[in-house]
């Protein structure tokens, strides 16, 4: 990290990156912003800057492509800082339309990160990569949950 970290105070100092900033930390919880016109790791970047500067959200979704753009994301972000908490949210099943074939250690990645999110207190920052796919899959209500 110590070659990357001159990099990402740059990035943190960018006017950009600090309009953006400004921007998500006026509107609360209710902040939505689409990045566009990025390539490589930029996006990661630009994240990492912004997330270790916003001192009002404690939650950030990023939500990639594919499940490989995913992927590389989370990596990236775990290298970047290394002292925030960054979550992989995927879809449960092996194969993608193969909805009998269900993958047990996704399946329980999911389950640990939304009783994580769901019990997290408000000062502690996370962030979860996800795609698409794994953000469409239902999951079961609590009181129902309960109830069984």
């Amino acid at each position: 990290m110590s070659n990357l970290s001159p990099l990402l105070a740059a990035y943190r100092k960018h006017p950009s990156v600090l309009q953006l900033v400004q921007a998500l930390g006026s509107k609360g919880l209710e902040a939505r912003m689409y990045l566009k016109g990025l390539t490589g790791a930029q996006e990661s970047f630009i994240l990492a800057a912004s997330v270790i500067q916003i001192e009002k959200m404690s939650c950030h979704l990023l939500i990639a492509n594919s499940k490989e753009e995913a992927a590389y994301r989370l990596n990236d972000l775990e290298g970047l800082i290394p002292d925030q908490a960054v979550y992989f949210f995927p879809d449960s099943f092996k194969r993608p339309a193969f909805f009998d074939d269900l993958n047990p250690t996704q399946m329980l990645q999911r389950s640990e990160l939304i009783s994580k999110i769901t019990g997290t207190s408000a000062s502690e920052k996370t962030i979860i990569v996800t795609y698409p796919e794994a953000m469409f899959e239902k999951v079961v209500k609590p009181e129902v949950l309960n109830k069984s």
